[in-house]
């Protein structure tokens, strides 16, 4: 039985291991794709209102309402927080009062030196993914952020998948191998009685499953 004890330890620990470094890998994986995914959410988003506000011949440059009132409309499709500012650092979507986080300071001047672009960025006491661009023909910054919470949303869903099935893996792959190490040691329990009774001077003793071609029929066989 302690041979039995040990191969199971053993088993499970190396299963263990490798059900570990696949969910791992599988975390990573997922928690890019989560991203990239809201990346691209935001991008079309943006695109799309900038192509709604573009200038060409015979088409100005949109007015400061024209561009609140168009950013307003997309907000309320999609559910995604958009934000305006002018490069003087003023504030002009979402209005002053609305219930959204504001950035901070320093927040909103790096994205003005910036002239946009996209990664985390904070607000108030969360981080927001977000996607922004300098409006042409305007000096105005417009953009939209998630917060993190929204993007990794579909992680934790993956997280309890991954942990049912590591759950199962784990259970099947005890199973199999106590069935596994029960029936090697059976075979070893068996050997040790005929070689208890050879010394005992009995030497008809015939050994079930001596015929096999493994190594533990090649020693019962001698």
């Amino acid at each position: 039985m302690r041979l039995l004890s040990k191969f199971l330890v053993v088993s499970i620990a190396g299963l263990t291991v490798v059900v570990a470094v696949f969910a791992g890998i599988g975390v990573t994986i997922i928690g890019d794709v989560l991203y990239q995914n809201s990346l691209r959410v935001l991008r079309a988003e943006i695109a799309s209102l900038t192509r709604s506000l573009e200038t060409g011949p015979g088409r100005p440059a949109p007015l400061r309402d024209v561009v609140l009132k168009e950013m307003g409309d997309q907000m309320r499709g999609t559910g995604d927080s958009h934000f305006a500012y002018t490069l003087s650092g003023e504030q002009l979507f979402p209005p002053a009062g609305d219930r959204l986080t504001a950035f901070d300071e320093n927040t909103i001047a790096r994205l003005i030196d910036q002239r946009g672009g996209e990664g985390w960025i904070a607000a108030g006491s969360e981080r927001y993914l977000s996607h922004s661009i300098l409006l042409p023909g305007r000096d105005i910054l417009i953009g939209a952020r998630i917060p993190e919470a929204a993007v990794f949303a579909g992680r934790s869903r993956y997280i309890t998948a991954l942990g049912i099935a590591a759950l199962a893996i784990m259970l099947t792959g005890t199973l199999f191998a106590f069935l596994i190490s029960r029936a090697l040691t059976r075979r070893i329990v068996h050997t040790q009685s005929a070689l208890e009774a050879i010394s005992a001077g009995e030497f008809g003793i015939c050994i079930e499953g001596a015929d096999g071609r493994d190594e533990i029929s090649l020693i019962q066989r001698r």
